[in-house]
């Protein structure tokens, strides 16, 4: 049954998804045929039209990334809040099983985002060795600075760093989704409900952070990762250990946003 939730997901999102990657890819190439010819004619007003493009073209990036991150959200409340939602329901599928379809297909959703937009980067700088480059550029930095550029370390960091991100992505959407959830909890003013939720729940985690910190060092341990940290040696080891740790974290926050969000949409449902 599983297998049926991931594909009745992956059906219902991919229409969105590959529209708005396909257009990305588009818009990318449309920046490099323009940046060609901008370097074929090498006049002012190609220059400047180029230079209007670029401009239109980062902020269309950046639009077309916030629409890719905001279907889960959307999809979350159509498909189990609104009126797909009296559907959902009366399926014969358990709580569980539709949460961690739901959380499979986000998975990929991101994923994909990760893997369409830095190709879109490359295609518009015409470098498809750009972050070759770039990781040349960091591990000349380091050097400079009288450190240890181990490339292997660098790309292990620049991997963790991505996952991190990714993470973020997925914690962000169960963050919102856990805020709704709650706010359909009640049978009134669900959506303000949802919305004051969703602060609390950010200010939550921060004072939650805050208050590990502060026990952390009261009780000596934050000490004592750092001198182990500082035992490796390398920068590049150093940070490969603590983005080790971050996403970790990120993973089990991930965990329990989508444990609460399930036990609300089993226990406490009020559709709209």
């Amino acid at each position: 049954m599983l297998g049926k939730c991931i594909k009745n997901e992956i059906i219902n999102r991919s229409g969105k998804v590959l529209t708005l990657s396909a257009g990305a890819l588009f818009f990318s190439v449309i920046v490099l045929l323009f940046g060609k010819l901008s370097n074929a004619f090498n006049n002012t007003y190609m220059k400047i039209a180029f230079g209007i493009i670029v401009t239109v073209y980062v902020f269309a990036m950046i639009a077309i990334v916030s629409m890719q991150v905001f279907i889960p959200y959307t999809d979350f409340r159509e498909r189990m809040y609104k009126d797909q939602g009296y559907l959902t329901h009366t399926l014969p599928v358990k709580m569980s099983t539709l949460i961690i379809s739901r959380m499979i297909v986000d998975v990929i959703t991101v994923t994909i985002l990760a893997i369409i937009y830095p190709i879109c980067i490359c295609i518009a700088t015409g470098n498809f060795e750009i972050f070759s480059d770039i990781i040349e550029l960091i591990s000349e930095l380091l050097r400079a600075t009288g450190n240890a550029a181990d490339r292997s370390l660098l790309i292990l960091d620049g991997i963790l760093f991505v996952i991190l991100m990714w993470l973020s992505v997925l914690f962000s959407i169960w963050c919102v989704n856990m805020a709704y959830s709650f706010g359909h909890a009640f049978p009134n003013s669900k959506r303000l409900i949802s919305v004051v939720s969703y602060i609390v729940l950010i200010i939550a985690v921060m004072i939650f952070g805050e208050l590990i910190g502060y026990i952390s060092h009261a009780a000596g341990i934050d000490e004592m990762f750092i001198k182990s940290v500082d035992s490796i040696g390398s920068t590049l080891g150093q940070a490969s250990v603590v983005l080790a740790l971050a996403n970790i974290v990120e993973l089990l926050g991930v965990a329990l946003l989508a444990f609460g969000t399930g036990w609300l949409c089993k226990n406490k449902l009020n559709l709209e």
